[in-house]
This record gives structure tokens, sequence and C-alpha cells, in this order.
């Protein structure tokens, strides 16, 4: 069993930057014991660097902590800066959508859910539902039915959505 330990005490070591997966298939390739190479994790002893490189590494360490808290700092400014962003007035984005479905209605095609949402990228190209908040465009179709800008019916084949607009909405 003294091979196993310093097998895998110095291939864990010497390893320590593959994942423990793989780590472990490359110790059990160089063990005499295979079997008993699933002990090795989680393994209680500690592995020693020589004593000349520790405050070298602990310095280094001491680096890269830094640097970490220095990057952690800049992305918290980051966010808090990006919080402050006020969403796009969503009645901007309603007054759109019941463009859309009348101009649709208009034209005689039938308004679903994905031809709204084409016509209103031909009415304003940089329309996004994803500015108000959702992230996808039926989610943005039920928010306006909610607050009574449409109403939604399923469609009978595609699962699609036939949208129209509330009498005085938009």
């Amino acid at each position: 069993m003294y091979n196993l330990v310093v097998c895998c005490k110095y291939a864990n070591h010497a390893f320590a930057d593959y994942s423990p997966k793989h780590k472990m298939a490359v110790i059990k390739q160089l063990c005499c014991f295979p079997s008993a190479c699933k002990k090795i994790f989680p393994r209680e002893e500690t592995i020693k660097p020589p004593e000349n490189t520790e405050n070298a590494q602990v310095a280094e360490l001491e680096k890269q902590i830094q640097s970490t808290n220095t990057q952690v700092t800049e992305l918290d400014k980051k966010m808090q800066s990006s919080n402050t962003k006020t969403q796009p007035d969503i009645s901007v984005a309603y007054r759109l959508l019941c463009q859309a479905i009348k101009s649709l209605e208009d034209n005689g095609e039938e308004a679903t859910n994905s031809t709204v949402k084409k016509k209103m990228l031909v009415l304003n190209p940089s329309f996004s539902e994803s500015d108000y908040g959702f992230k996808q465009f039926n989610k943005f179709l039920l928010h306006a039915l909610q607050e009574d800008i449409v109403t939604l019916q399923h469609h009978k084949s595609n699962g699609n959505y036939i949208v129209s607009c509330v009498k005085g909405a938009g």
C-alpha cells in the first residue's frame, strides 16, 4: 500500500489542474492497486510544498485574491449602474402592438403572435420585448392581456394565439 500512497499523493499533486474524474483515471493507470484508488477522494493528508517556494506561492495567491477582489468590485459597480437604467414606457410597446394588429387586420391577414411580432419589427425594427423585461414575446402578449390591451384566442391548428386589440386600447 506504500506504493499507492506515494503514487496517489504525488500524482494527485502533479495532476492538480485535472478534473477529479480525469485525475482519478490517470492515478488508476499509474497506480499498482487501482481498486484501492477510490479511497483517495477526499484525502485527509495534505501535500506540503517545498519550504523555499511557500512564501512565493503565498505572495502569488495574495495577488490573485487582490485581483479577484478588484474584479468583483468593478462588476458590482457595473451591476449597480445597469440596475439604475429605467425600462422604456411599456405604453409605447402597447401602441405599437395595436398598430401592428390593426395593420394586419386591414390587410386581411390573420393576426397570430408570430405575424404580429414580425409586423411590429417592420414598423419598428428596434423593438425587443426584452427591453420591457420579457424573455419571450408570448410573455409580453400575456402581460398585455392582463392589462386589457389585447384578447388572445388559441389558434385551431398551430398552437399560436390569435391576437386582437381591445376597443379603445393602444
